[in-house]
């Protein structure tokens, strides 16, 4: 799964266009990637980054994928409020 995720955006990166610009003291960035698939591709890239943390059998590991999980969720509130402005 992350290996389908990382060729994604290495395609997206090398073949499709982003440009960054300053938005309200953050970088917000302007791109030309597949609206239809973001959303998919995240879900891929969460369950990917997160899910093996939550299967290790060392107790501090599975401790980060809580805190990894509340940052992302975090993350992605703030990243909808920031969108809406």
């Amino acid at each position: 799964m992350g290996l389908s995720v990382s060729l994604y955006y290495a395609y997206c990166l090398l073949l499709l266009n982003v440009i960054p610009q300053i938005a309200g003291y953050h970088i917000q960035y302007i791109s030309d990637f597949p609206e239809s698939l973001a959303v998919l591709v995240f879900v891929i890239y969460f369950i990917a980054g997160i899910t093996p943390l939550f299967l290790s059998s060392i107790r501090k590991t599975r401790l980060l994928g809580v805190l990894m999980f509340l940052s992302c969720l975090v993350t992605a509130i703030l990243f909808v409020q920031f969108g809406t402005r």
